[in-house]
Parts: C-alpha cells; structure tokens; sequence
C-alpha cells in the first residue's frame, strides 16, 4: 500500500490542529484577567476621589475613610489577593494572605502623595 501521497497533508493537518489548540489556550488565559478599560478608569477615579477625601483628613492611619481608600486602591490596581484568589477587603487585613494595617497604611500614603 502507497500512503506517501496522503502522509504530508495528514501531518500537516496534525500540526495546523496542534497549534490552533495552543493559539486558543494562550488566548484564554491573557483574556482571564484583563478587565474592560471602563472598568479600570471607573476604579482609579473612585481610588482618586477617596484619596482625595483621605489627603485632606492628613492621611490619618486612624481614619474612616481608610477602608474605602483600600478598598478602591485594590479594586483598581488588584494588588492583593487572599489565598482563594478573591481580593482582599479592608476586613480581611493580617489574615489569608492579605498585608497587615500597618502595610496598607504605608502603601496608600506613597500612593495618595501623603506628606
């Protein structure tokens, strides 16, 4: 039996197969976490507008509106994320590996351009 004829095209076949598959694995994972640029602009403006209202309380360590800046400030930038992937919240501070008030503190302060 003669199968040379038939043998390129099957290997080709395999190969264009293989690297679909691939192309369509690398694309869903970079699309997994990219957020809408709506999204990204609607929470850097609520970030901007909480440390704007922490900046003017002096940037207090002790004040209310501290959740609210790291909160927004996480929302935003997804910097910190418990060990079940969800992000960290003002409550979750110190545990699952989320950064302790301290931490958080010295970060928004650099963050907001606290004196």
């Amino acid at each position: 039996m003669r199968t040379k004829g038939i043998e390129l095209p099957m290997n080709t076949l395999v190969i264009i197969a293989i690297a679909i598959l691939v192309l369509l694995g690398l694309t869903a994972f970079f699309l997994q976490g990219i957020t809408s640029p709506s999204q990204n602009v609607e929470a850097q403006q609520n970030f901007n507008s909480y440390c704007m209202q922490w900046v003017n309380e002096e940037c207090n360590g002790n004040s209310a509106i501290l959740p609210n800046v790291f909160n927004a400030y996480n929302q935003w930038k997804q910097a910190y994320k418990k060990a079940d992937g969800n992000l960290c919240l003002w409550s979750d501070l110190g545990t699952g590996g989320c950064p302790t008030k301290g931490e958080v503190v010295s970060i928004l302060k650099i963050a907001c351009h606290c004196k």
